[in-house]
């Protein structure tokens, strides 16, 4: 009985733009059959980190930036260096979420100097950048990184993060008086550019932080996280077209 998995991996050269680019708290996303690579952050070249130091100070973190996109052919294993233009307010991005919907890539919140709830959107026709105007009637979400984001019929869900407490409709665990884990999901319409926060239905996730999501047709997946000094491996599910959360669901090991 059980199901044996058999894994392989296959090393992949890397050629210099990859390489002289390490890098954390970014974001990979497919189009096509090419992997595209955005932002995030390293330690500085003295290796000491300090998450909140401002760039002008010594041994700040280095931010990279949203309008250098770097591709991965898996066809073939080849990786090239993206120029973007257009918007360059704000370039740094660290710790957000990016999404592709249609001909067009998403980033969403993150870190940019400060936490943030901006969206912008790259035209993969014209390789330029969009700040994007959501409409005044938008329930935003708070300021937030280490969220997860989950993309159904030109919408992007985003769960959780870790940010300042704002109005919601969701549970927020504070760290202290400026910031603090939730677990509210909003909804990016991206033919209306209106934010919402979704009524979800069930038993919710506890608010939480860098954890892993990942979307199979109509249902978002949420592994993990951190709340407080709790480091989770719980697994969830949400109903994307229903709202409704599953519970923790059983995860068996197959011997």
């Amino acid at each position: 009985g059980g199901i044996q998995l058999v894994m392989s991996y296959t090393l992949t050269s890397v050629s210099p733009y990859a390489e002289g680019k390490r890098r954390m708290a970014h974001c990979c996303v497919m189009k096509d059959s090419n992997i595209i690579l955005l932002g995030g952050y390293m330690e500085s070249e003295s290796g000491q980190f300090q998450f909140l130091a401002p760039f002008w100070q010594e041994n700040a973190p280095v931010y990279h930036s949203r309008m250098e996109l770097y591709q991965y052919n898996t066809t073939t294993d080849k990786w090239r260096l993206l120029e973007t233009g257009g918007c360059t307010d704000s370039p740094h991005f660290s710790g957000g979420c990016a999404a592709v919907v249609g001909d067009a890539l998403y980033t969403l919140c993150g870190f940019n100097d400060d936490r943030t709830n901006s969206v912008y959107k790259l035209d993969f026709q014209t390789m330029e950048w969009d700040y994007v105007q959501t409409d005044p009637h938008s329930e935003l979400p708070s300021k937030r990184d280490k969220f997860c984001a989950w993309v159904f019929e030109k919408r992007i869900f985003v769960f959780g993060g870790f940010g300042p407490p704002d109005k919601m409709k969701a549970d927020f665990v504070c760290m202290d008086e400026y910031s603090g884990w939730n677990n509210s999901v909003h909804v990016f319409d991206t033919e209306t550019n209106k934010w919402s926060e979704l009524i979800t239905q069930g038993r919710r996730p506890c608010p939480r932080a860098a954890h892993a999501g990942t979307t199979y047709r109509n249902k978002g997946y949420v592994f993990g996280g951190r709340l407080q000094d709790r480091r989770m491996n719980d697994l969830h599910c949400l109903d994307l077209e229903m709202g409704t959360w599953s519970g923790q669901l059983a995860c068996w090991l197959c011997a």
